[in-house]
């Protein structure tokens, strides 16, 4: 077959735009032609030529590919068609042929076009043919085992080697469809695909309010050790206070037994007297700051106590904290400061 495809005066449909010269020895790979695309293309045609007639079908096929892929017009592609008949790629040469016959002008060489229908009868007797149509939409990339082969509507067939394949078709906006096919030598069979519609995306732009963001846990902290540092001092205070009456009353009493009174008159002078008052006002001073030791613990244990319980939706997160506990104690006052900011 590849020998009479070299005699065949069909066998190259585009002729060279110059002549080929010289033996025909095998010769190097010239480098890829250079100019604008139709002498790009002329010059890949030209060397395709030359190998088909020494046939080197594979090397034709090559140079062939190069010039159609510069220029789809139907010569080139009827010539590329040509050399894959010529090495039994029949599925390419079927795909190749439908294009070029589709692409035949009015004008062109009636036995020309006969030959490449022969040989595209030839072709398709050795692979199958799918005929896909897709509905809704246009402008769909359709694949055939995950190859592209092109934009719904596709004009030609597709053919594929006999077998098992998956025809896919995907468009934006719509669900992908897919369909399994055996394909039979020799049979064409038709392929519709339906593209659905996806469902419009729902956007809610003015949705619930975020939650408010976790209160810090830290003023209940600190507020609640204040409270029991307060009532730990307020408790010793009391304890001292307590003492240094006890032992005021203890000299009165040891006074009481001796007969001898503590007067305004003496107050100043009897050592015993001054010990006395002394440990009277300081067991009053000490009482009165306990006091307010134990009512600022009260009052710290409270604010802990209701800033863990109370909630405020939305209130600003908090950036700094400064809680300060002092107590105080002076002549007949006591208590203690608790002061903060947070």
């Amino acid at each position: 077959m590849a020998a009479a495809l070299a005699s065949s005066p069909g066998a190259a449909w585009a002729a060279d735009t110059k002549p080929t010269v010289g033996p025909k020895t095998a010769a190097p790979t010239p480098p890829p032609p250079q100019g604008t695309v139709d002498e790009r293309a002329s010059r890949w045609l030209s060397q395709g030529n030359k190998a088909f007639k020494d046939g080197k079908f594979a090397e034709a096929e090559k140079a062939y590919r190069e010039a159609f892929t510069l220029k789809q017009v139907y010569d080139i592609a009827g010539n590329l068609a040509m050399a894959e008949f010529a090495q039994s790629k029949h599925r390419d040469a079927a795909e190749h042929l439908a294009l070029a016959i589709r692409l035949f002008p009015v004008t062109g060489e009636p036995a020309t076009r006969t030959q490449m229908q022969k040989t595209f009868d030839q072709s398709k007797g050795h692979v199958g043919s799918v005929k896909v149509i897709v509905s809704t939409t246009r402008g769909a990339q359709v694949s055939v085992d995950g190859k592209a082969v092109g934009e719904a509507p596709l004009e030609d067939d597709v053919f594929l080697d006999p077998g098992k394949h998956t025809i896919s078709v995907t468009a934006k906006g719509y669900k992908d469809a897919s369909k399994s096919v055996d394909v039979v030598k020799g049979v064409a069979s038709t392929v519709k695909l339906e593209l659905v519609l996806l469902p419009p995306e729902v956007v809610v732009r003015n949705g619930p309010p975020p939650p408010p963001p976790p209160r810090s846990k830290v003023p209940t902290i600190v507020l609640g050790a204040a409270a029991f540092v307060a009532a730990g001092v307020g408790g010793a205070l009391f304890a001292v206070s307590k003492g240094k009456e006890s032992d005021a009353n203890t000299l009165i009493g040891t006074l009481n037994t001796q007969k001898r009174h503590c007067l305004p008159s003496n107050n100043n002078t009897d050592p015993d007297c001054v010990a006395i008052y002394n440990g009277l006002g300081s067991a009053d001073t000490l009482h009165n700051a306990a006091i307010g030791m134990f009512i600022g613990a009260g009052a710290a244990g409270a604010a802990a106590l209701g800033y863990f319980i109370w909630s405020r939706p939305g209130a600003k997160k908090t950036t700094g904290l400064d809680v300060k506990a002092t107590p105080v104690a002076g002549a007949g006052h006591g208590g203690v400061v608790i002061s903060g900011a947070f």
